[in-house]
């Protein structure tokens, strides 16, 4: 088959970070394995702490080129200037700042990225245009309107928090919830820039199943299921428990209340068996970190090693030497720790929601349902006995943890959306 032109817009874009950062450079760069790529980026994050063309150019410079792949920077809009001083008094807890000043200044970026497009395809022929990040549903840019094919995602956060979880928070916690719950409503109602995104969409990825929902609803064209995060197929795992060693877990993640640290303090502390034949890695980083230090002397827990500090490479050790992964999020897309525990044959305890749901199947993890707090916490607890009370169970998981890991691989990932865009330009051209 030939080689098509994608433009795709990533706003993140680095070779050396997590989260949309990573999104964006594991995708792209495998894309150009396939397609003639020009990737749109932002030339730093809004408050200017990361510059992505850099770290970019100094990574073309020790490497080479990534082969299919041109990138652009577009540099942040002037006004960015006045939000940077106003996001130094929002609370530490939130990494993007204050959400609205956020959003508002990546809408300009996306107006600058569209007038540059526009000129771009004056000049030569794209065949598909890519929304790939930021992969919030917020914000779908505006390259739907330059009448090429347009792809939109991965993407979702359309979902809202179940009643017994809101209640659950204390009340400076709710008000946020309760901001978020209203302008999803709001959005998907009366948003007509995110409604036409939707339908002029010839294909949209959505990371959970009830994203998927929500978009079908509003539009008659294809909705498919795409994790957005993936695993490194290439990181194998270095060994496994030992039947004379107590079982070892591991939690990682920023301590937020979203994480929800606490259910996995409150289901180590309801089973005495859990105190005794297993230990936890903790990688503590982020705004609760000394709250669920004294939750976990109060509960008298001495079975949790605090790693404070941790790179990537330390995570990955810790890793190695684990047994399985737990993640207590009550919201979250995916979350890269789960593909990245996959790829070391960690099983996952998770809870049965978004793109966790579709990333853990029961032959490589276990899923608690979103009920209630307390039904979360006895999931937890249970799912933790299960391991200790079947080692055979354990070591079956976790091969196929290697074997899922590979399924659902940044290269399978971008291989997927690489014939999806011959496959709906096909089928375009035949209607």
């Amino acid at each position: 088959m030939n080689r098509l032109s994608i433009l795709i817009s990533a706003h993140e874009l680095s070779p050396n970070m997590g989260s949309e950062c990573a999104i964006g450079w594991n995708i792209v760069t495998r894309l150009g394995k396939y397609h003639d790529i020009t990737a749109v980026y932002a030339k730093t994050n809004q408050s200017g702490t990361n510059n992505y063309k850099n770290s970019i150019e100094t990574f073309i410079h020790n490497n080479g080129k990534v082969p299919g792949v041109n990138f652009v920077s577009v540099s942040q809009p002037s006004i960015n200037e006045i939000a940077k001083i106003l996001n130094r008094f929002v609370s530490k807890d939130i990494s993007i700042g204050f959400p609205p000043i956020y959003h508002f200044i990546y809408r300009k970026w996306q107006k600058k990225v569209f007038k540059q497009a526009r000129e771009m395809i004056s000049v030569k022929k794209f065949d598909v245009i890519h929304h790939l990040t930021s992969i919030n549903f917020r914000e779908p840019g505006y390259l739907w309107r330059l009448g090429i094919p347009f792809f939109w995602g991965p993407t979702g956060g359309t979902s809202m928090l179940i009643k017994s979880y809101f209640n659950y928070l204390n009340i400076r916690n709710k008000l946020p919830e309760l901001i978020r719950n209203i302008s999803i409503f709001y959005l998907l109602t009366f948003s007509s820039k995110i409604r036409y995104a939707i339908k002029k969409s010839k294909l949209i990825y959505a990371f959970s199943i009830e994203d998927s929902k929500i978009f079908k609803r509003i539009r008659t064209g294809e909705v498919r299921i795409l994790l957005d995060t993936g695993a490194y197929s290439d990181i194998k795992k270095k060994s496994f428990h030992a039947n004379d060693q107590k079982l070892r877990g591991i939690w990682c993640g920023q301590l937020v209340v979203r994480k929800a640290p606490e259910l996995l303090l409150r289901a180590l502390s309801e089973d005495p068996l859990l105190k005794e034949e297993l230990i936890i890695s903790i990688i503590p980083n982020g705004p609760l970190t000394d709250e669920i230090v004294e939750l976990s002397e109060k509960l008298k827990l001495k079975n949790i090693e605090w790693i404070p500090g941790a790179n990537r490479d330390k995570v990955f050790q810790i890793m190695s030497e684990s047994d399985f992964l737990i993640h207590t999020s009550y919201r979250e897309a995916t979350s890269a720790i789960i593909p990245e525990a996959l790829s070391h044959g960690l099983p996952v305890i998770c809870h049965d929601i978004s793109g966790m749901s579709v990333a853990i199947t029961e032959n490589c993890g276990i899923k608690v349902p979103l009920v209630s707090p307390e039904q979360s916490i006895r999931g937890f607890k249970d799912a933790m006995l299960f391991f200790l009370e079947n080692p055979e169970e354990l070591v079956r998981m976790k091969f196929n943890a290697l074997i899922r890991a590979k399924e659902i691989s940044w290269d399978k990932m971008a291989e997927t959306i690489a014939k999806d865009y011959y496959e709906v330009l096909n089928n375009n051209n035949n209607n």
